[in-house]
């Protein structure tokens, strides 16, 4: 079974990995031979750059959350590492919603007014508003940090990849649901019933719900839901579905969850029970086991992939692809609180990007 998980995650790292590089040196290897055409957003970015003159770029995240802010180090990283900041004269204006849609409509309604000359967002509901506001193509538009921009309804074809507004460029990154959960089984075996928090007007939130359900369903394993419509209510949700016997949380792909995940922590801690997430940072917020993107590299192939547009690649000829930079944390000192026996095999500590605690494997 442990040779097996290791396996697992070893060829998960593998696949993906190769898949991305091959994907971002394909982006590298044509930046200079398609040019935006007059005409298209894009082509007016690429003049006022080969010009030399300053650059304004609008940064949007949907909250301050572990991923939103790991995601715009990473994108910051990506367009530096390409010569673009602020000793080109490029000059970012950072904007965060904070989870509240109004504010978000009104952020994406000013970024792409034409005062910046391109629009750079993080998360699923920023991809949406901007896109709404950005209907006219006025200005060209970089996403990231999307679970599942095929579904997102911004245009973006599920069949074909090249298929999507001409000013829209960006990468998905869906969250290791199956994974995660298989994952959680080989450190209990005997696990049959597992909780999450979601937002369900986030359709990252539905997308990983609906995945982690067929999942739960065909390993025997019910899973239990609480609703949320806003931050402030995800401690109580959390908390009367710990008591209602789940044996661990999963929780993952959703904005107003994730900036309220210390509520989650301290509902399972209160329970004795872990958290399973799909962000290798929530071992450090507290969860057993984080599975999924690194994502300061999800933000550096952002990056990347604007430098691409900004040195003469059309966004027009982008695919919309999914890239998953798996990245797995463990958080050793979570078992001492356990109500139950979960074992982390030494086989995942070896292969886990990072171990938290230094308490004896049981």
């Amino acid at each position: 079974m442990f040779k097996a998980m290791k396996q697992l995650l070893l060829g998960i790292v593998l696949i993906l990995g190769a898949s991305t590089v091959l994907l971002v040196s394909d982006y590298r290897g044509r930046a200079w031979n398609r040019s935006a055409r007059d005409g298209e957003p894009a082509a007016a970015l690429q003049g006022k750059v080969r010009a030399g003159e300053i650059l304004h770029l609008a940064v949007l995240k949907w909250a301050t959350s572990v991923t939103n802010d790991e995601t715009h180090e990473g994108l910051m990283a990506g367009l530096s590492e390409r010569g673009f900041d602020a000793k080109r004269g490029i000059v970012f204006h950072p904007f965060s919603a904070e989870c509240d849609m109004p504010t978000a409509l009104s952020v994406a309604q000013n970024a792409c007014g034409g005062e910046y000359d391109l629009v750079l967002s993080i998360s699923t509901p920023m991809l949406q508003v901007t896109a709404r506001a950005n209907e006219a193509g006025k200005v060209p538009h970089v996403f990231g940090a999307v679970t599942d921009p095929y579904a997102a309804g911004v245009g973006i074809s599920d069949s074909d990849h090249r298929e999507h507004p001409a000013w829209l460029a960006g990468v998905g990154t869906f969250q290791p649901v199956r994974e995660a959960i298989e994952l959680t089984v080989r450190l209990r075996p005997e696990v049959k019933r597992l909780g999450t928090v979601m937002n369900p007007s986030e359709a990252c939130s539905q997308a990983c719900y609906t995945l982690a359900k067929e999942t739960c369903d065909k390993m025997g394993i019910m899973l239990s839901r609480v609703t949320v419509d806003n931050s402030s209510a995800v401690y109580e949700a959390a908390s009367a579905l710990a008591s209602q016997g789940i044996e661990a949380f999963i929780i993952g792909g959703d904005n107003t969850v994730e900036s309220a995940f210390d509520s989650v922590i301290r509902a399972a801690n209160g329970a004795g029970i872990p958290v399973i997430g799909y962000a290798s940072p929530y071992a450090e917020k507290g969860a057993l086991i984080g599975l999924g993107a690194d994502y300061f590299e999800v933000g550096r192939i952002q990056g990347q992939l604007t430098a691409d547009i900004l040195e003469g690649l059309s966004p027009a000829d982008i695919p919309v692809e999914n890239v998953m930079p798996l990245k797995c944390s463990l958080n050793k000192n979570v078992l001492a609180n356990l109500r139950e026996t979960w074992i982390i095999p030494s086989d995942l500590e070896a292969e886990a990007a990072e171990v938290i605690g230094g308490q004896a494997i049981q």
